[in-house]
This record gives structure tokens, C-alpha cells and sequence, in this order.
């Protein structure tokens, strides 16, 4: 009998995804987690162990429960259990990315020191060991905007744009929640202006790039991205060269890798470094305008299976694209996108989806996601999703 052990995992995207192939495979999924009401999704035929918070009673409960199996791989959507899956990973001796590569990668202040001393453009940047610190370089920087985020992790949350350090108080009792339960130092990061990209890589080369259109009411939210976006060739071909570098630099060589860059002024500047598979509709954006499977790349990767990767270059003439419908202040328009039924329609070239995807954090309860052929198509489309 054959295991698959999944250290947490989200109910979107990518982790769904990779526990369906699993059981289409004969493989049992096992997930770990200490919140199994929140996995009703999940099948039967899936085992659910708890997430120990002592390592060593984690792992023997795993060893123990896969007697006589076979652990085929280890894998986490979830970007607070990257390391611990790269832990049970080495343990194991199981394919998967090197533990000290990951926690690197995971030390923004770490991260960012490799990445300044090889001549990457990245934003500026100051570390602050605790609130106070914060708070007093704030009152003395000069330059406004800034970044602030904790200088451990790999997620989105916990990420504000501030333009004074009146600001900075309110969004500080955030911030220091977030850092604190990351037990983690601040990361105060010049902010750099202009077109913010999402890079995907895999086994260290680039698979496809994604445009990001930020929120006006919270500048670090994403509402939509577009894959295989009209940007030129000089454009393509230095972000490649950029992302490639940096996965280079950080011995990313293993399985996806997420990276976001703007492009400011004719520069490119490497904001962010995520040693995972990307979350979101990132995955399907790729599979649709590039006909690249992430998920099936990783699931071959994770299980031993033969790898298979064509680099597409700026060939692909597909596009695909994800406008969020985000939390409406006004009650009855909220409970009216909350029960948006479910539309997946194709008519004339054109693939269309339209549905509910609640994300509390981020304030999304919907979306509209259309692909479609640029080459033929795009003298018919006179509308945007902005």
C-alpha cells in the first residue's frame, strides 16, 4: 500500500488538485492537520492524523501509521508548513527540496543578503528585531512609501504599504500579531513603483509570468492576474533572466518556485521568493495559457514519476485571466456574491468561469476567470476585467 503525506493543505487550487491524482493513482492521501473540520472536501478514502506540535511525537505517529506502507512523497500547499514538510522530507529520505534551502529561503533577512551580494535588484531594505526598533526607524526614515511585512514566511498576509509612520499605528497591532505568532523580526522594505509580475519557475526554469493588478483600498492585494500578458520580448527575456538568477543564487533547483518582480523604470526588482507551488488560480492560469500542468509537474516530482517540462518562451498565443470579486461593504449585495451560482460556459473560442471563492483574509468571494485565444481573438475583445 502506497501513502502520500500532505502536511496541511488549502481547499483551492493546488491542493485538491494533487490529493485527487493521489487517489486516481491508488494512493492514500494522508493529510496532517489539527483542523479536520475544515477538510470536508476530502474523501473517504483519506486518512487524517493529527499535527503534533512536538516534532518527534509527529514523526513517530507517521512511522507508526505507515507500518508495512509505502511513503511515496511529502508535500504542502500550505505556506506555513513548507519547513516542517521539508523536515519530515530529509527524515524520511524522500525526493524533495533541501531543508537548508527552505529555511533560507524562509529568512527574508538571509534571502535578501544572498540576493544584494549577487547583484539582483531588490528593494532596500532594514531588519528591526522587535516593535520598538521598528517604531524608531520609522520616525527617522525619510523615504515614504514603504513596505512592512515579517521577516519570516513566504505568504501574502501580514504585508502593509504605509505612507508616513502615522500610518504605521494603524496597522501596527496587525503587524506585531503577525510577527509574533511567526516569532520573527520586521522587515521594512522600500516601495518600489510600477508593474508587479509573478514568476513561475520549476526545477529552476521559468515556466510562464502572470501580470498582477493590485487593490487601490489595500495596495497589497492582488484583485486580478493575467497570464501570458502583452509585454515585449527585452521584457520577457530580463525577467527570465532575473528569476533564473535567483534561483541560482538560492539553489531553488527542486519543483516550483513562485517569485514576484516589478518592472520600474526599465529595472527589475525581486520583492518576494517562495519555495513552493504557487496558490490561487496561479496554477490553472498557467495549465491555460501555456499548457503547462504545475500541478501534475509536481505530483511526477513528489512520486519518483518521469518529469517532463517545455519551456514556452513568448510562443504561447492563449491568454488566461482572474478578476476577484472582493467583500462588498453593503450587506445585501454581500449576500448576494456569496450565492453567485456557479457558470462555467465556452462560446466561441472564449472559456468562461464565474463563481463563489470565499478568502477572508483578502476579502475575496468571487471570481471571473476567462482564456481565450490572443491571436484570433483579441481585435473582438473591446472589454477588460480591471
Amino acid at each position: 500500500m502506497k501513502i502520500i503525506i500532505f502536511v496541511e493543505t488549502l481547499k483551492y487550487g493546488a491542493g485538491p488538485a494533487l490529493v485527487e491524482k493521489a487517489i486516481i493513482d491508488g494512493i492514500i492521501p494522508l493529510l496532517l492537520t489539527n483542523s479536520p473540520a475544515e477538510y470536508g472536501w476530502l474523501t473517504a478514502r483519506t486518512v487524517i492524523l493529527p499535527l503534533h506540535s512536538d516534532y518527534d511525537q509527529l514523526l513517530q505517529s507517521v512511522k507508526d501509521f505507515c507500518q508495512n506502507k509505502t511513503i511515496v512523497g511529502v508535500t504542502t500547499t500550505h505556506d506555513g508548513y513548507i519547513f516542517l514538510a521539508a523536515t519530515l522530507v530529509q527524515q524520511l529520505l524522500l525526493p524533495g527540496p533541501n531543508i537548508d534551502v527552505i529555511n533560507d529561503v524562509l529568512s527574508k533577512e538571509r534571502q535578501k543578503k544572498k540576493i544584494t551580494m549577487s547583484k539582483i535588484d531588490t528593494p532596500s531594505f532594514f531588519i528591526a528585531r522587535n516593535s520598538s526598533m521598528l517604531y524608531d526607524y520609522l520616525q527617522t526614515h525619510n523615504t515614504f512609501p514603504v513596505v512592512l511585512k515579517p521577516s519570516m514566511g513566504s505568504s501574502g498576509l501580514g504585508v502593509f504599504k504605509i505612507a508616513s509612520c502615522d500610518e504605521y499605528l494603524h496597522v501596527a497591532d496587525k503587524l506585531i500579531w503577525q510577527c509574533n505568532r511567526s516569532c520573527c523580526s520586521y522587515l521594512v522594505e522600500d516601495y518600489i513603483a510600477g508593474d508587479e509580475y509573478c514568476v513561475e519557475l520549476f526545477d529552476g526554469k521559468v515556466i510562464g509570468i502572470l501580470l498582477k493588478r493590485m487593490s487601490d483600498i489595500d495596495p497589497c492585494s492582488e484583485i486580478s492576474y493575467i497570464a501570458n500578458p502583452d509585454i515585449s520580448y527585452q521584457i520577457y527575456t530580463n525577467m527570465v533572466s532575473v528569476a533564473e538568477s535567483a534561483a541560482g543564487v538560492l539553489a531553488l533547483h527542486w519543483g516550483p518556485v513562485h517569485l514576484d518582480i516589478i518592472h520600474s523604470q526599465g529595472e527589475f526588482y525581486l520583492i518576494e521568493v517562495n519555495a513552493r507551488i504557487a496558490g490561487s488560480w496561479i496554477p490553472e492560469l498557467i495549465k491555460d495559457a501555456y499548457n503547462i500542468d504545475l500541478v501534475d509537474l509536481l505530483y511526477n516530482k513528489i512520486t519518483g514519476k518521469d518529469v517532463t517540462i517545455h519551456h514556452p518562451g513568448v510562443k504561447s498565443s492563449r491568454t488566461a485571466m482572474v478578476d476577484f470579486i472582493l467583500e462588498p461593504n453593503d450587506g445585501v449585495i454581500m449576500e448576494q456574491v456569496a450565492n453567485i451560482p456557479f457558470i462555467d460556459k465556452s462560446f466561441n473560442g472564449f472559456f468562461l468561469k464565474l463563481g463563489s471563492r470565499l478568502f477572508s483574509e483578502k476579502k475575496r468571494v468571487g471570481y471571473i476567470y476567462l482564456s481565450y485565444d490572443k491571436k484570433i481573438y483579441d481585435r473582438y475583445v473591446c472589454f477588460t476585467l480591471c
